[in-house]
């Protein structure tokens, strides 16, 4: 009969063989696969996060910003790319670890784990063909008249709960712009800076006016309930964040991507 060289028969030998390579297999992959972990990412929202035309890699604010995060808890995360809508139904399910660039609200506030500090501040801006300033607050403006907005994003509660005023969806920002040049809406709401983006891409910042702030939005990764380390991932993004933001490299990314016109198209529109 064959022998091990431990006194044990063939056999029980190779079964101890197997036990063991599992045993050392799962402890070598399981940090692995903690380690390498899927967000979902808004494909088409420059300068914050978008595919390169050319490459189709993800650039921008927000993906940098996620890395260097992630990277100091030794964190390796990858991105799928696709529309904001889907990424935040993605969200909600097991499949992807989280999405961005999401606004927490009332509304979605229960459906997933968010982290305190935002990954940015972006005013969201009120867009007229008219010239005239709206007297603050913006919001009493907008009652009774005709708004257009995207179509799957998110909005402040003081606009998205006011029943007075006349609500016109958007399947894009795009088409946001031109429903205004068309007529078809008073005021349009864009984000600023993805704003200065697309008006300055469709060659319309001469006619297309920038009239009030209707707020100040924190936007975050909202990370995934049902994805089994979202919560942990929630907290160990929030100590990463803090973290850059303590040792610089918060603000050397912030100036690279928007104040660097090649690579975070900080855009000037003249009011």
């Amino acid at each position: 009969m064959n022998r091990s060289p431990f006194g044990l028969g063939f056999t029980t030998f190779r079964m101890y063989q197997l036990i063991v390579s599992v045993i050392f297999s799962s402890m070598i992959t399981a940090p692995a696969r903690a380690n390498h972990l899927t967000l979902a990412a808004e494909n088409d929202w420059a300068p914050y996060s978008s595919a390169d035309k050319m490459t189709g890699e993800l650039v921008g604010l927000t993906p940098a910003l996620v890395r260097a995060a992630f990277a100091t808890e030794n964190i390796n995360i990858h991105f799928k790319k696709m529309p904001f809508s889907r990424c935040m139904r993605s969200a909600t399910t097991d499949i992807v670890l989280g999405c961005f660039n999401a606004a927490e609200t009332a509304d979605n506030k229960q459906n997933y784990f968010w982290h305190t500090t935002p990954l940015f501040q972006d005013k969201l801006i009120v867009f007229s063909l008219k010239k005239e300033m709206i007297p603050p607050p913006a919001i009493m403006e907008l009652r009774g008249k005709r708004v257009g907005i995207t179509l799957g994003y998110t909005y402040p509660d003081i606009f998205s709960k006011d029943k007075s005023i006349l609500q016109y969806k958007a399947r894009s920002d795009y088409q946001l712009i031109n429903m205004l040049i068309r007529g078809r809406v008073d005021y349009i709401l864009m984000n600023e800076r993805p704003a200065l983006v697309r008006i300055k891409e469709k060659g319309v910042a001469n006619i297309i006016h920038n009239v009030g702030s209707l707020s100040n939005d924190d936007f975050k990764i909202a990370f995934s309930r049902h994805h089994p380390q979202g919560q942990e991932m929630a907290q160990r993004f929030e100590r990463g964040l803090r973290t850059i933001k303590q040792n610089g490299v918060y603000d050397d990314i912030m100036h690279t991507f928007l104040d660097d016109p090649s690579r975070g198209q900080a855009l000037r529109l003249e009011q």
